[in-house]
């Protein structure tokens, strides 16, 4: 369960914030929630358009895909450190900026 919020009181409306909640995951709460702070227009106008959910949902999921193949370089390589998500964005691409 998600229990994550979405920081957005000021840009979304809260019936869309609720709806993103229930739909994306955790770290996908968090990809929302970095659009917010960086680009609040953006997602207003994502939101007014009727956009937000479907490019969350593909954010969330490019997410989990870099995460999984950083796993699976681990895996590859023993010696290679573990990374924080912020690294494994930056290496592997970033749902965060990659839509804005």
């Amino acid at each position: 369960m998600n229990n994550q919020q979405i920081n957005a009181a000021r840009v979304i409306k809260p019936e869309t914030a609720k709806k993103l909640e229930s739909q994306l995951s955790q770290r996908g709460v968090s990809v929302v929630n970095g659009w917010v702070g960086s680009n609040p227009k953006q997602v207003k106008a994502w939101e007014r358009e009727g956009k937000l959910l479907a490019l969350a949902k593909e954010a969330d999921q490019d997410a989990a895909e870099a995460i999984q193949q950083a796993d699976r370089d681990k895996a590859a390589w023993p010696g290679m450190p573990a990374l924080a998500s912020h690294e494994i964005y930056e290496i592997y691409g970033s749902p965060l900026l990659q839509k804005l």
